[in-house]
């Protein structure tokens, strides 16, 4: 009977030290002949049968490395090593037989009947013992201090190689994730090594050059690839001038310096960026800007059209019958118009852009343009940098030749002064009529946000940080769930977000963060016009444009009575424009799709017709305008006993046609009835009494397998022709031998 072996011991840091040994990822690994080689000379120095290197997993023992052994791995219960790895030093058993701990062990008392055994601990550099060298001998024996000395070494060189495989194994990963990295990268990139030639690019750098990627080799030169790209037409401002343009671009690529922008054959553009390691290798990236360079020949020609709006600007200055001007921030005069020229005969040659305000008015007292300042130089000069520096009210003065101007000025957002000279000598010679000239004068001042208020359209500007400057009264209106927002200085985002947690635009509900995300885009994008349905029922359309200082103006017109009249359109071309009733074109192309379900679905369908009885003699008694009143009144009383889903439709002068979705013949003559008995009951006062029309009907359930809708609704004329003859005022139906009878009431 086979012993078992005492309990092996479990050292205190087992955990961290098998998570240890899991980060050396040596488990399972193949045979390797660096491990290989110490087992052998541990084997053949110690003149030991069998040698080990082994590590010590969960539950087992697994031999790395091994002479004289043909096992792979051992249960770790039966392991001497378990034993060796508790300890920071040498484990020597001169004769397992004489060792409590071994003396019973199965693999001593049986093969391969151990008698000696020596193991070393491969302890890591931050001290957990993961595995073991060991040596073992069939027949007792010891060793010297000389070949312990020489097992350490051993052991210290198994760890050297397992740190340094580690090192390998991180560096080739740490290699791939770069490697993958650049691959990721949305850029092209190249690497060229020191000599020139082609050492990594990834697969955006070579579809970016698809005409050249054939030559995009390891090892490959520079100007090789450059040459070929060339010859393939893949650079288009090389054509007709290719070694001058290789030149340069050589000349580039060993200097590099500024990046420089490429035309691809596709007309594409990308940016060409290059830079030097310091080891003399040449790291390059390849950025396709051709976005860019659309958005810049897109700003290039908004700045034309803002350029032109600038002098159309100007040519509205100088076409104003007042005086116009306006300095900078820095107080420098930057335009002013001809009409103040005029005033200030005496000082205009000062007023060139670039003149200071109070150059201006020093030149100008020098000169006289000033009388009340005659005597009181110095002290009229202070007072009009005062009042211009910190203009509140406006400020009139007398000039040279008995003429008044009323000065008026107010600060811009950035800093500037905008000044008008108003000329008010007729005012001041009218003393009756002065305050009425006054009011207009201050109607004038203010007629740019006067006539932003007075737009009939909404009025909105933010800056450009997309920030509300200012909106109308208008604008507020049209908004009326988040009109307590709009205050200066909220972005359109709060804005917008604001408004639809308030159900301010229907068409957010259900969908809030995707719409909010859509609007901003637009916003952003500040192009075409757009249509936006409010709570109330009312239409706008959205114009925004971007200004020349980033910001954006926007105007909100109100197009309900244009959708109204659209709408109205598209019911004009469906429907009888008596009745509301559908037309016969729109009936028949509705009821082909009602067909089309009820055959997918196997859903009965059924149809009537309907006739006015002796309508003739109602337009030839009461005329027509009575006979309308009952047509509209038929259709009207049919709706209200009919389904929503039930299709009307004027059929013909004093027909009319009614197709019932699921709905089978003996569903559709309850319904015939029903619309029969109302009708009748219907009363239409006229001058001479009261119109009592009825109707006759014929009906007909639609076999959906076989019939068209024309063959159904000729049956149902069969039907009716037969409720004619019978006595009118009835409904009659014909049957079709194939429908499936399914009522859905």
């Amino acid at each position: 009977m086979t012993s078992k072996p005492a309990a092996v011991p479990i050292p205190a840091d087992e955990e961290q030290r098998l998570a240890r040994l899991r980060q050396y990822q040596i488990l399972d690994t193949r045979p390797n002949e660096a491990f290989d080689r110490i087992s052998r000379l541990a084997s053949r120095l110690l003149d030991m049968p069998i040698a080990l290197v082994t590590f010590l997993d969960a539950d087992r023992q697994w031999f790395k490395s091994k002479v004289g052994l043909d096992a792979v791995e051992s249960p770790r219960e039966l392991a001497f090593c378990a034993h060796t790895i508790c300890d920071s030093k040498l484990l020597l058993v001169p004769d397992a037989r004489e060792d409590s701990r071994f003396a019973d062990h199965p693999l001593v008392i049986g093969e391969p009947f151990v008698r000696f055994y020596a193991g070393v601990p491969l302890r890591s550099p931050d001290g957990y013992n993961v595995g073991t060298l060991c040596v073992v001998d069939h027949v007792p024996r010891t060793i010297s201090p000389e070949d312990r000395l020489l097992l350490n070494d051993l052991a210290k060189i198994v760890i050297d190689e397992m740190e340094l495989h580690a090192l390998v194994d991180s560096e080739q990963e740490a290699r791939k994730r770069l490697v993958n990295a650049i691959e990721a990268a949305p850029d092209g990139f190249v690497y060229f090594d020191k000599d020139d030639r082609l050492a990594l690019c990834n697969d955006r750098y070579r579809a970016l050059f698809p005409e050249s990627a054939a030559a995009m080799l390891p090892g490959m030169p520079f100007e090789t690839i450059v040459r070929e790209a060339v010859a393939r037409g893949q650079f288009p401002d090389a054509v007709g001038d290719e070694e001058a343009w290789i030149q340069r671009r050589l000349d580039f690529h060993r200097n590099t310096g500024q990046p420089i922008e490429q035309k691809l054959p596709d007309g594409r553009w990308v940016r060409v960026e290059e830079r030097r390691t310091a080891d003399g290798d040449t790291v390059g990236f390849r950025i396709d800007i051709s976005e860019l360079k659309k958005r810049e020949a897109a700003l290039e020609e908004l700045a034309q059209r803002e350029e032109a709006a600038r002098t159309r600007l100007f040519d509205a200055i100088e076409a104003l019958p007042d005086g116009f001007v306006y300095y900078d921030a820095n107080d420098r005069l930057e335009l002013c118009n001809s009409r103040c020229r005029e005033l200030y005969a005496l000082s205009a040659d000062l007023m060139v852009p670039g003149t200071t305000f109070e150059e201006v008015i020093r030149g100008g007292v020098a000169r006289g343009q000033y009388v009340e300042a005659i005597g009181r130089e110095e002290e009229f000069i202070v007072s009009c940098l005062e009042a211009h520096r910190n203009p509140v009210q406006s400020v009139v003065r007398k000039l040279p030749d008995d003429r008044w101007v009323r000065i008026t000025e107010r600060r811009t957002n950035d800093g500037g002064t905008v000044g008008f000279r108003t000329d008010i000598t007729e005012l001041k010679q009218r003393e009756a009529a002065l305050e009425k000239l006054a009011q207009r004068e201050e109607e004038a001042r203010f007629r740019l946000f006067d006539a932003i208020e007075a737009l009939p359209d909404g009025f909105v500007c933010y800056d450009a940080d997309d920030r509300l400057v200012l909106c109308n009264q208008r604008y507020r209106e049209i908004y009326t769930q988040s009109a307590h927002l709009m205050v200066e200085g909220v972005s359109f985002e709060e804005v917008i977000r604001g408004g639809v947690a308030n159900g301010q635009y229907p068409a957010a509900v259900g969908n809030e963060e995707a719409w909010i995300q859509k609007r901003l885009e637009i916003h952003r994008a500040a192009q075409g016009p757009v249509e936006q349905e409010l709570p109330d029922g009312r239409w706008i359309r959205i114009v925004e444009r971007r200004t020349g200082d980033g910001g954006l103006v926007g105007f909100r017109t109100d197009i309900t009575e244009l959708k109204k009249r659209e709408f109205a359109l598209e019911r004009l071309a469906t429907t009888d424009s008596l009745t509301g009733a559908l037309n016969r074109g729109r009936f028949m192309e509705d009821g082909e799709k009602e067909l089309r379900r009820a055959r997918r679905y196997g859903a009965p369908l059924s149809v009537l017709l309907i006739d006015i009885d002796y309508f003739k003699r109602v337009n030839d008694s009461h005329g027509h305008a009575v006979g309308d009143e009952v047509l509209r009144r038929l259709v009207a009383t049919m709706a209200e006993v009919l389904r929503e889903h039930d299709l009307i439709c004027r059929y013909g002068g004093e027909e009319f046609a009614v197709l019932f979705p699921e709905t089978d013949a003996a569903a559709a003559e309850v319904a015939a009835e029903r619309v029969r008995f109302a009708i009748a009951a219907m009363e239409i006062p006229v001058e001479k009494g009261i119109v009592r029309p009825t109707v006759s009907i014929g009906g007909t359930q639609i076999d959906v397998h076989n019939d068209s809708l024309e063959s159904a609704l000729s049956r149902a004329d069969i039907a009716l022709y037969e409720a004619k003859e019978g006595g009118r005022n009835q409904a009659r139906f014909a049957r079709a031998t194939c429908a499936p009878l399914k009522a859905v009431l």
